[in-house]
């Protein structure tokens, strides 16, 4: 993949991690290290941001990618909406909800481009494609095509 040699250099992965730390110390005091249901539930999904990045990255293929960085998107909205209930069971105060929020929304909004990134991307070379093998079809002796490269049978 041409943006980064491995997932360790993506921006997006490198936030979800930090997030993921942050979400790992707030849910180890207070009232969250006696309620283990959320707390389990909440750091699942804080782990599963990063991880499915990283599979994904992983994949090879550009569409397996973006079918990674959707789960971990989802993974982002699952967290967000148990910070939201944590903050109503007051297992976070109002600074802490705030800034993880807005770690989550942030992140969110980077995996949401970086898939719009990858589906422009794979369209266009879709289209490209089709261009190259309809000009094939047409100039089947290798003459030039429409793109102006040339096209061997």
């Amino acid at each position: 993949m041409p943006f980064a040699s491995c997932f360790e250099e993506l921006e997006v992965w490198k936030e979800a991690c930090k997030l993921a730390r942050d979400i790992y110390q707030i849910t180890a005091i207070g009232k969250f290290s006696t309620y283990r249901d959320l707390n389990s539930q909440i750091r699942r999904a804080a782990i599963s941001i990063p991880s499915n990045i990283a599979e994904g990255f992983e994949k090879g293929s550009k569409r397996d990618f973006a079918k990674f960085l959707l789960i971990a998107r989802g993974s982002a909205g699952e967290l967000r909406t148990q910070l939201y209930l944590a903050r109503s069971f007051e297992y976070l105060n109002v600074e802490d909800f705030t800034r993880l929020k807005a770690s989550v929304i942030h992140i969110s909004s980077m995996l949401t481009r970086f898939i719009q990134s990858l589906k422009n991307n794979y369209l266009l070379g879709y289209f490209i494609t089709c261009i190259l093998l309809y000009n094939k079809e047409r100039c089947p002796s290798g003459r030039r095509s429409t793109l102006g490269k040339r096209v061997y049978g």
